[in-house]
């Protein structure tokens, strides 16, 4: 959401493993910053092995915008 790279720091991060991947398939991860304040980020995404709609995980995170 930013246009850019830039370094973060993890203020809290929680995965729900939902159940096991099936062994052998690629485990695929897609996630979304949804609200972005000045500087912090929540961001939310799942992982699956092949059908989104039974997926292995859920995360959601906040993250920190770093300042050099």
């Amino acid at each position: 959401k930013r246009d850019k790279f830039a370094p973060q720091a993890t203020l809290d991060l929680r995965v729900d493993y939902l159940r096991p991947a099936v062994p052998g398939r690629t485990v695929i991860g897609r996630g979304e910053c949804y609200r972005l304040t000045r500087s912090i980020a929540f961001v939310r995404g799942i992982a699956h092995d092949g059908d989104p709609n039974d997926p292995v995980a859920h995360v959601a995170g906040t993250f920190i915008g770093m300042t050099a």
